[in-house]
């Protein structure tokens, strides 16, 4: 389809083409700007470049703020910019240049923006990278190539170079990224400030992690560090793990009382690989244990069944279901097990005889166990969670939120209808007239449920 329109456009002849592209560039920037690039001869294409770019860095300098609702068209600008530079097919090491330009404008780009959407970031992680890599794969001069991304390294305290140097291995010989190390590893060591390493030793780690070189990751961490974290060490752990590495992956793995609660999840799972990996079934099978008793989950029970056997299934699930009757609270996360291994009438049970500590602030994890409940045939247990979202809906009196408050109403109205044993708690009708008692002056909300 694309080839015949191309093909239709080219019938049309150059003159018409002409002026329907002037036509739209007079009403569009987007155009008029490809225009320009059209008509700007090669030879001046970098200065226009270059200029250019000075204009959009100098922008913050000259008051200019790009609010985030506008980031994307900012970034888009900055695309525009770089196929200017494409456009003007510069030679080689004109092209390393004016990008290394590009880059060393980031600091007053970024200040003249607010880019929490992360567009304007993007363009240089990765479309100006990329424009890097395809010229200085060209250049036969390599140390040029390393001077300058290790100047760009050194200026950056953003962390928008690190792809510039993980991918090296594309556009530098094999045989001379030892000395990419070496400078790399030269330049970080003589910075007195630790906090200053981070711009060279952050782009190593990148590297080390793509070729596989878990020792060299582990020096770029002990530079950086007066001390070297859990966090620290479990990430070292993995490296060596993708390395290929389990024994010393082993060896740097922190004890569980030392990595916070947060990280021990991750500890857990990168133990049982490095243990399997040298033949510690056992020991990866009572690492899969602890991980499950301490967190139920898809995540841990498949783990687990795969080291203990398919045939051990419900037995595993009967374990849980007996640790969830021993936790003193009520955890979402039980009930979201126990609903999803088949076991809804437990679900309902131990959520009813502990609805009192039903903690609704995570709502967005109520909503589809309110749904479990009802697809697996609990309708007074889907009623009790329906009820706590509907109330905290109210107390927080958002009135963007009652349509989704009036579809709760309408819910409860329907599993209503199949409950004939309210075991103690207000029947639907009673319920309703509680809450119209309680909030009745919120009449949009009601609007919505009458209506």
């Amino acid at each position: 389809m694309i080839r015949n329109r191309r093909s239709n456009l080219i019938a049309v002849g150059a003159e018409a083409l002409a002026d329907a592209l002037l036509e739209l560039a007079s009403r569009n920037d987007g155009a008029a700007y490809a225009v320009e690039r059209l008509l700007t001869p090669p030879r001046e294409a970098i200065g226009s470049f270059r200029s250019r770019l000075e204009s959009v860095a100098s922008l913050s300098e000259r008051g200019g703020f790009i609010d985030w609702r506008h980031s994307g068209e900012y970034a888009d600008d900055l695309f525009d910019l770089l196929s200017d530079l494409r456009a003007a097919d510069p030679d080689p090491r004109t092209g390393v240049e004016s990008v290394a330009v590009f880059f060393a404008a980031f600091e007053h780009i970024i200040e003249a923006c607010d880019d929490s959407s992360g567009h304007v970031s993007s363009v240089f992680r990765f479309e100006a990278t990329d424009h890097f890599v395809e010229y200085a794969k060209c250049v036969e001069d390599n140390e040029f190539v390393l001077d300058t991304i290790l100047d760009l390294c050194k200026q950056d305290d953003y962390g928008i170079t690190g792809n510039l140097v993980s991918r090296t291995p594309e556009y530098l010989p094999e045989d001379f990224l030892s000395r990419v190390i070496g400078r790399f590893k030269e330049a970080a060591k003589a910075e007195g400030r630790r906090e200053d390493r981070w711009s060279l030793l952050e782009p190593l780690e990148g590297l080390a992690r793509r070729l596989d070189d878990a020792d060299l990751f582990a020096w770029c961490r002990r530079l950086g560090s007066t001390r070297l974290s859990a966090k620290d060490q479990i990430e070292i752990a993995e490296v060596y793990l993708e390395a290929g590495d389990a024994e010393q992956a082993l060896e740097w793995l922190p004890e569980d009382d030392q990595v916070s609660s947060f990280e021990l999840s991750r500890r857990q799972h990168l133990l049982m690989t490095a243990l399997e990996q040298v033949g510690d079934v056992a020991g990866a099978t009572e690492v899969a244990w602890a991980a499950f008793r301490r967190s139920r989950n898809d995540f841990t029970l498949e783990t687990l069944v795969g080291f203990v056997g398919e045939d051990q299934r419900d037995q595993v699930v009967e374990e849980g279901w007996r640790l969830i009757q021993k936790v003193p609270g009520l955890l979402i996360s039980d009930i979201e097990f126990l609903i999803a291994t088949g076991r809804g009438d437990d679900a309902a049970e131990h959520l009813i005889e502990r609805i009192a500590l039903l903690d609704t602030s995570p709502t967005h994890h109520l909503v589809p166990v309110a749904e479990g409940f009802t697809e697996s045939g609990q309708p007074m247990a889907a009623t009790l969670v329906y009820r706590g979202l509907l109330d905290i809906l109210l107390e927080k009196g958002q009135p963007r939120s009652y349509k989704r408050g009036a579809r709760h109403i309408e819910s409860l109205r329907k599993l209503s209808a199949t409950i004939t044993d309210w075991r103690g708690f207000p029947n639907h009708e009673d319920y309703v007239s509680g809450v119209r008692e309680k909030h009745g002056r919120k009449w949009s909300f009601w609007k919505r449920v009458d209506g």
